[in-house]
């Protein structure tokens, strides 16, 4: 069934909290000859004006557009308090002052995304999307991303080949930093079904019980919005070749 059907079931069954065990991993392979109605085309232009047109489609104005992301920006993510760990929003200011050098420098993010954390790519993202979105919709967009940190630090390392973790962690003390201080950026895609399917549900009712958020909601529109937020998240770091996987969505959204 689709994503709405799925969250309304679980929310009139299940207290909207999902059975342990209920999501689904299904790796994307990149493959640009599937046999489709339309085409699905490698190309950053076609996928900014994709991304312009969800923009619109979410009451976002171009209008009102707010600049170059700001370390203020972040630091709005304190008034959500402990829901935002320290360290994390630490590490998002460490990682915006390595994009601000790398533009200083004259040096595309993208030539430098081998070595690149997620931490740091997820900045990128966000001052990728930040110059042209409304301050409301921008600051759900940063708490989803705070979202997935929580569970990429938590459940990352289940989804990663015990012959690429040895690779990664080959130091002892690598262990003992948090999983997006890793490069393993695949992982983001990876665990987006799981996290949909158990953390999310979670993560967003202990949210709710403090803030009002308009974006991100368990009703079909909430539910819709955060599976297409998710889709542009992973289809731009497939289509800049941060990651070899993309996001499919079920076709009734």
């Amino acid at each position: 069934m689709s994503y709405p059907a799925l969250y309304t079931h679980v929310k009139n069954k299940h207290d909207s909290i999902f059975p342990i065990g209920s999501n689904a991993r299904r790796k994307i392979p990149r493959n640009l000859e599937e046999d489709t109605d339309v085409g699905y085309t490698q190309n950053p232009e076609t996928f900014d004006k994709e991304f312009e047109v969800f923009l619109n489609e979410n009451s976002l104005s171009n209008k009102t557009l707010i600049g170059p992301l700001q370390f203020q920006d972040l630091e709005r993510l304190r008034r959500f308090g402990g829901f935002v760990p320290e360290s994390d929003l630490s590490h998002l200011k460490t990682g915006l002052t390595f994009i601000r050098d790398l533009t200083h420098q004259k040096i595309d993010p993208e030539e430098t995304k081998e070595q690149m954390t997620i931490y740091q790519t997820l900045v990128y993202f966000l001052s990728y999307i930040h110059p042209n979105v409304l301050p409301d919709f921008y600051e759900e967009y940063q708490l989803l991303i705070i979202m997935m940190i929580r569970t990429l630090n938590d459940k990352g390392d289940q989804f990663v080949d015990k012959e690429d973790k040895k690779k990664a962690l080959s130091k002892i003390e690598d262990s003992k930093l948090p999983f997006c201080q890793s490069n393993m950026l695949n992982i983001v895609v990876e665990i987006i079904n799981h996290f949909i399917a158990e953390p999310f549900p979670i993560l967003l009712k202990t949210l709710l019980k403090d803030h009002r958020l308009f974006y991100l909601s368990f009703s079909e529109d909430g539910i819709r919005n955060l599976i297409v937020m998710l889709k542009y998240l992973a289809n731009w770091m497939f289509h800049f070749d941060f990651t070899e996987f993309r996001f499919e969505v079920n076709g009734d959204l």
